[in-house]
This record gives structure tokens, sequence and C-alpha cells, in this order.
């Protein structure tokens, strides 16, 4: 599942108040966007996630691609939406690993939102 983006979901980006985006933005890691999941909360439900033993297709929102392959970096998280990556091509295929962790520093920042 890609990030909930609470009462933004559905909306258009013109639709969204500027403000709310700038806050988001503000504090990107741990801001909830439209009251919805914090970005900290998306790393974290990517990383609890467990392949099964048997290699598998995986047919995911690009957030979530992103978020997986971000941690399989073993980098710190995002503080700033500048550093979000690019999303992927529609129907670009990743290989991504069976398992990664969160930065144990990752909740030292504010806390979960």
């Amino acid at each position: 599942m890609e990030l909930d983006f609470g009462r933004w979901d559905g909306l258009a980006w013109p639709q969204v108040p500027r403000d709310e985006i700038d806050a988001w933005c503000g504090a990107f890691l741990h801001q909830r966007p439209g009251g919805g999941e914090s970005l900290h909360a998306l790393f974290a439900r990517v990383a609890a996630w467990q392949a099964p033993a048997a290699p598998v297709a995986i047919v995911a929102h690009a957030g979530w691609m992103l978020a997986r392959r971000w941690l399989a970096g073993a980098q710190p998280l995002p503080v700033h939406a500048g550093q979000w990556p690019a999303a992927p091509r529609h129907g670009e295929c990743w290989m991504l690993p069976a398992s990664v962790a969160l930065p144990p520093s990752a909740g030292t920042t504010g806390g979960l939102a």
C-alpha cells in the first residue's frame, strides 16, 4: 500500500492547501500529510514486511518501492522533501532485498507524528 495521505487522498495537488504541503515538507519524515500516515510510519511498515522464502513478484505503489529501496541502501532516512528519489518508470521491474531494517537513529528526530 502507498502512503496514506488522509484527507488529501483523491485530490489533485492544486486542491491541497499550500500551507499544508509546506508543513509536510517542513517536517518531511514525521509530518502526517492530510492527517494520514507519516513517511517514518511508511518506512516502519515497509521494513516490517518479510518476503517469503521463495522468490516472489510484488506489484507495488512507487512510494512503497522507493521506501524499500531506500532502506536497502542503509542510509539515514530522508528529512527533506528534496531528498526523496524520483519515481520509477511505469512498469519498471526492480529486484528488492528480502529483508531491510530501519536505521537505528530513525526515531530520534521527533518521534512518530
